[in-house]
């Protein structure tokens, strides 16, 4: 499982970040399981039917922080996708608005209209007819919440990825924000003294 930090549906940010996908796609892998979103997909796949190929430029569309990818792939599915969690969230619905499964060489791209829940869920994935324990890797767009991929998952990598909840928060552009502020500023003396 590889954690996508800077990414964190959970935490705020927009689930459109391209870095991970790009990444293993450059990287040559095969078998991995990547969640993205994107506000667009229901243009962006056109009237194209089921078992298409077909090219999209995905991701990169909500926090502005990120370039969109192009995948060429297989539309495996495609349609409105409300996801129903029963583990713990017994009635909770999660409506990830239209929904793309593509298989391309670097796996299974899941595309969502809507964050929603970042593919944290194995259950994301199982209600689209995708087992994620038969990957190689599964991508979250979670910065913690990896106990639901606890029974399959055989390591977890937390990726210090670029995005608005990335771990260096020096890193982001501030534009609105009083100054000094810490921790990007130094504030000599400002905790009192013991």
């Amino acid at each position: 499982m590889i954690s996508d930090t800077g990414d964190s549906v959970l935490g705020g940010a927009g689930g459109d970040s391209t870095v991970l996908l790009d990444a293993l796609m450059a990287g040559g892998a095969r078998r991995a399981l990547v969640p993205v979103v994107d506000p667009t997909i229901a243009k962006l796949v056109g009237g194209a039917p089921v078992g298409a190929v077909v090219t999209v430029e995905i991701g990169g569309r909500v926090a502005g922080m990120h370039e969109s990818v192009t995948v060429t792939g297989t539309l495996q599915s495609f349609g409105s996708y409300v996801l129903t969690l029963d583990d713990g969230l017994v009635g909770q619905h999660v409506d990830l608005g239209a929904t793309a499964v593509i298989v391309a060489p670097v796996g299974v791209v899941v595309v969502t209209q809507r964050p929603g829940v970042g593919g944290v869920y194995p259950e994301f994935y199982r209600q689209l007819g995708i087992d994620p324990s038969t990957f190689a890797m599964v991508v979250v767009k979670t910065a913690s919440n990896f106990q639901h991929f606890a029974p399959i998952a055989t390591d977890v990598v937390r990726a210090d990825t670029p995005g608005p909840t990335q771990s260096d928060i020096a890193g982001l552009r501030w534009t609105r924000i009083p100054r000094p502020m810490f921790p990007l500023d130094a504030l000599d003396g400002w905790r009192a003294a013991r």
